[in-house]
């Protein structure tokens, strides 16, 4: 059988400490996996891991990680973090603090530039219900959509390519109030001054 050079050992070590499988280190470093799982069995590396792992969970558990960043940190998945927590009988509070940092990525967010709640849904891919929650308790102005800022003037030329686009168009009126960049009212109230029949 193979002998396990000071290289092999060093990595066996290292990786293994760092949460990889006996798999995932045999194929990395091309050594058969049964040496590999000899190796960390004679020198006891699971509960050497086991002593790290608790004790770097303990610390990032009293800090304020929420369960992704804690598993990212420790290399591990969000269901074995979960795992290591219940049999160690740890309360960290993960919804709270998932909550809190929801709340604060919202307040920031805001503050660098206020927006609608629906664009602000867009941006950090929250929902609405949650934003407009976190809104009301900070006394946010709900302003409105953006692009209602850059609203631009109808020119002569841009009205009559917006009734040749409203009369041979299927385009919703959204998609023509981001085109011209008018509301989408305005071009309600065009299409009716004009009465023209959408396709």
């Amino acid at each position: 059988m193979k002998e396990l050079t000071d290289f092999d050992i060093e990595n066996i070590t290292n990786l293994f400490m760092e949460n990889y499988t006996a798999s995932y280190i045999s194929k990395f470093l091309e050594l058969p996996v049964n040496l590999v799982n000899n190796f960390i069995k004679e020198n006891q590396l699971r509960q050497r891991r086991d002593l790290r792992n608790l004790s770097l969970l303990i610390k990032l558990c009293s800090e304020n990680y929420t369960k992704d960043e804690v598993a990212e940190k420790m290399n591990l998945s969000e269901e074995r973090v979960y795992a290591l927590v219940k049999k160690n009988k740890l309360e960290p509070h993960f919804r709270e603090k998932l909550f809190l940092h929801r709340k604060n990525k919202i307040i920031n967010e805001y503050k660098k530039e206020p927006c609608s709640i629906k664009v602000m849904s867009q941006k950090l891919k929250l929902s609405e219900n949650f934003i407009r929650k976190v809104y009301k308790e900070n006394r946010f102005v709900c302003i409105v959509p953006h692009y209602i800022n850059k609203m631009s003037v109808l020119t002569e030329e841009m009205y009559k390519q917006l009734l040749i686009d409203l009369r041979n168009t299927n385009l919703s009126l959204s998609k023509l109030s981001d085109k011209y960049k008018v509301s989408r009212q305005r071009i309600h109230q065009i299409q009716k001054k004009e009465k023209i029949q959408r396709p």
